[in-house]
């Protein structure tokens, strides 16, 4: 999901047998630092990318030497992603990968960024006044949706719903956050990609690709 100006949120699933790993891959054109669970990457000209692993949890993120992963024998000719940065799950049978990637001019802090679980089978995030949300099994029916976002979140953008269906939404304002609540059938449709946006917006559309990740199980 792209959140203009300068924020990307990326879900990923990965479901395999436990002995097999589960990861995925940034393909960058500088070497970045790494630290921790996040990486920063500054551009030719000054610019930042930031790229934030917030789930799943035990996870470890750590840049590849070109020379020990056949990068600098496999890469094509003039391509200029000769960098990469690998985020591993904990070893086990199912992992869910949720980052943030963030552009930023030279000498700017990275957006803070809230995690949002839920006990309704939804994972998200929480930056720049919004939050977003998705479905962590894709063959899990929907039957209802809470949350609490943090206080001054003011869109929520949840993922994974029916497609055209229709959604009763309340969003509460509280001391201690933002409650969100979403259950089947109300005045709230979801659109043709089941993205339901609160407050509704007609004719939102700017939901695209526009960062990719590889990954690997």
């Amino acid at each position: 999901v792209w959140l203009k100006p300068d924020w990307v949120v990326v879900f990923d699933r990965a479901d395999a047998p436990a002995d097999r790993f589960k990861r995925v891959w940034w393909q960058l054109p500088v070497a970045p630092t790494v630290n921790g669970l996040q990486a920063r990457m500054t551009s030719a000209g000054g610019q930042q990318l930031f790229i934030t692993t917030l789930l799943p949890a035990g996870a470890t993120m750590q840049l590849v030497n070109p020379a020990n992963d056949g990068v600098e024998d496999t890469v094509a000719t003039h391509e200029p992603m000769t960098q990469r940065v690998m985020v591993e799950a904990p070893a086990g049978a199912t992992a869910r990968f949720l980052h943030l990637v963030q552009g930023a001019d030279g000498g700017a802090a990275p957006t803070a960024a809230t995690l949002i679980d839920t006990n309704d089978g939804y994972v998200g995030v929480a930056v720049n006044q919004t939050a977003v949300l998705f479905s962590a099994d894709w063959a899990q029916p929907f039957s209802q949706l809470r949350y609490t976002a943090p206080a001054g979140v003011s869109q929520h953008i949840i993922t994974g719903l029916e497609p055209g269906a229709s959604y009763a939404a309340t969003v509460t304002a509280t001391g201690a956050g933002v409650d969100v609540t979403i259950l089947p059938d109300g005045d709230t449709r979801a659109d043709a990609a089941g993205v339901l946006v609160l407050p509704a917006q007609p004719a939102l559309s700017s939901y695209l690709p526009l960062v990719t990740a590889s990954a690997q199980n």
